[in-house]
Order: C-alpha cells, then sequence, then structure tokens
C-alpha cells in the first residue's frame, strides 16, 4: 500500500504529521497505529505477528508432544505429534497463504496432501503398534 505525496517532497497527502523531506519513510499498521487502551489481541490483531500464530500453535502441540516422548510416554506423544500434522493440515486448507506464515512452504494442495498424510500414518503407527502406556 504506497501513500501518495505531496510536492516538493513532504509526507503523505493525508497525514501532515507524516516524516517530511527526502528519504522519509512511513510505517503503516494493517489496522492503522495502536490506540490508547488496546489490549493485547487488538495489538496482536494489528501487527505483523498475527502472520506466525498458527506455526506458534503448531510448535507448541508439537513440543507437547516431544515432551511426552521424552517421559517415556511415546504413544501419547506420538499422538501429540499427529495432532500437531493433522492442525496443521487444517489450518493450511482454511487460512490463505498470507494468513498462514510459515506453514505455506509449497502449494496448498501439496502441503494440505503431506501434512494430513504424515499425520494419519503418524496416527495409525501410533494406535496400531501394540504395548506401552495409551493413556490420552
Amino acid at each position: 500500500m504506497s501513500a501518495e505525496r505531496l510536492p516538493g517532497g513532504g509526507g503523505p497527502a493525508h497525514d501532515p504529521d507524516a516524516p517530511r523531506g527526502r528519504g522519509a519513510t512511513t510505517i503503516r499498521h494493517f489496522g492503522g497505529p495502536p490506540r490508547e487502551g488496546d489490549g493485547f489481541w487488538d495489538r496482536l490483531r494489528d501487527s505483523r505477528l498475527r502472520v506466525h500464530v498458527p506455526f506458534a500453535l503448531v510448535l507448541l502441540v508439537g513440543a507437547v508432544g516431544f515432551l511426552r516422548i521424552a517421559m517415556h510416554a511415546w504413544r501419547e506423544g506420538s499422538a501429540w505429534l499427529s495432532l500437531a500434522l493433522l492442525l496443521a493440515a487444517g489450518m493450511r486448507a482454511v487460512l490463505s497463504r498470507e494468513q498462514v506464515g510459515l506453514l505455506a512452504v509449497r502449494s496448498r494442495t501439496v502441503d494440505v496432501l503431506l501434512y494430513l498424510g504424515f499425520g494419519l500414518v503418524l496416527l495409525a503407527v501410533d494406535l496400531t503398534i501394540v504395548g506401552g502406556p495409551l493413556a490420552f
């Protein structure tokens, strides 16, 4: 989104307080600058960090899975890992490329098929191998 400049190298036509002069830059947020009294979720909605929320959720679920595996509950841990992959597949299928951030590696179809396929295979291995605790 480019801002229209005033003649003579001034700031954007709509903002008299914008930086002026040669090389002046303007920083824009999605919903404008944070207003006084905005909460954390309002600032997150308006920031560029929101793109990384889906990837952070997948990492969080995967970290729980690796933690459970480290605690010798490998079946429960691998179920958490398969849940992370299925969550990634769901978010990649529903959200746009700009919204999923680092989950978008290839085309949407390839990403969804791979995340879904690996998640289901891992879940099938987890549920079919006998022995070990299976406590969800």
